[in-house]
């Protein structure tokens, strides 16, 4: 992954998010948290230095995927990998080339999914 690139970690347990990023900024990757979808449009519209989201997938509201869609059309060229912790099933409306890792992930996998970007 291009180090210039900041990531918006998205998860509706905050926490996890916060410390993924955490994660993240200790290996040299500039990243940010946020704990809603509204959370983080509002950081995406504030920021653009971010140029890579990590989404969680089941959210509250609006998931993972319907955010994915919305980021479609506000920012077409944003890359988003998406993390889960329930299966992903044939109900989803999975677009294609997407990633997804399962929880629990180490920090060297989401590294190398983010790699897969450049």
């Amino acid at each position: 992954m291009r180090p210039d690139r900041k990531l918006l970690v998205v998860d509706d347990n905050f926490d996890y998010a916060e410390t993924l990023a955490i994660q993240l900024v200790q290996r040299g990757c500039p990243a940010v948290a946020a704990g809603s979808v509204r959370q983080a449009l509002d950081l995406l519209d504030d920021d653009p230095d971010i140029g890579v989201v990590v989404s969680d997938v089941r959210m509250p509201g609006v998931d993972g995927l319907d955010f994915r869609r919305v980021l479609t059309h506000r920012f077409p060229k944003l890359p988003v990998v998406f993390m889960t912790g329930m299966p992903v099933d044939k109900d989803d409306l999975v677009p294609s080339h997407v990633i997804i890792l399962q929880k629990p992930f180490s920090i060297d996998a989401l590294i190398a999914a983010l790699a897969q970007l450049d």
